[in-house]
C-alpha cells in the first residue's frame, strides 16, 4: 500500500514537470544537463542523433567516419543506456547462451574510435 502511495506521488511529480524522467536511478531533469563541447566544435555544423538502436548507430559511425574525421561537423549520439544489445539476440542473452558483457556495444568505446561524442540521456524538445 505504502509502495502505491510512493508511485503515486512519483506519477504526480512527472505530470506536473514534463522535463522529468523515471529512470532506474530516480526521476532525472535531462534538461538541467549543460551540453558540454570543445573549443573548435562551436564553429562547426552540428549533428544530434537521437537513439542508438541499430539505424542510429549505424548512421553516427558512417558520419563519424567521414565527416567526423576530417573536422568538418560535430557529430553526437544521444541515447539512454550506455551500451547498445541487438534486439534480435535478447532471447539468447534471456537464456544464458551468449554474454551481454561480450556481445555488446559500449558507446562512449564505440564513439572514440569513430570520431563522434556520446551523451546519455533523453530529448526532452527541439529548441531550434
Amino acid at each position: 500500500m505504502k509502495s502505491d502511495m510512493v508511485e503515486a506521488g512519483r506519477a504526480a511529480v512527472v505530470e506536473a514537470n514534463p522535463r522529468l524522467w523515471k529512470t532506474s536511478i530516480g526521476l532525472v531533469d535531462y534538461s538541467a544537463i549543460p551540453e558540454s563541447r570543445q573549443g573548435r566544435e562551436a564553429s562547426m555544423h552540428r549533428v544530434l542523433i537521437v537513439g542508438g538502436g541499430a539505424g542510429g548507430l549505424e548512421l553516427t559511425t558512417r558520419l563519424g567516419d567521414s565527416l567526423g574525421r576530417r573536422g568538418k561537423v560535430s557529430i553526437a549520439l544521444l541515447d539512454k543506456t550506455r551500451v547498445h544489445v541487438w534486439k534480435p539476440h535478447l532471447h539468447e542473452i534471456a537464456s544464458g547462451t551468449l554474454d551481454i558483457d561480450v556481445d555488446s556495444v559500449e558507446y562512449l568505446a564505440h564513439a572514440r574510435a569513430h570520431h563522434y561524442r556520446f551523451r546519455i540521456g533523453a530529448m526532452c524538445g527541439l529548441d531550434r
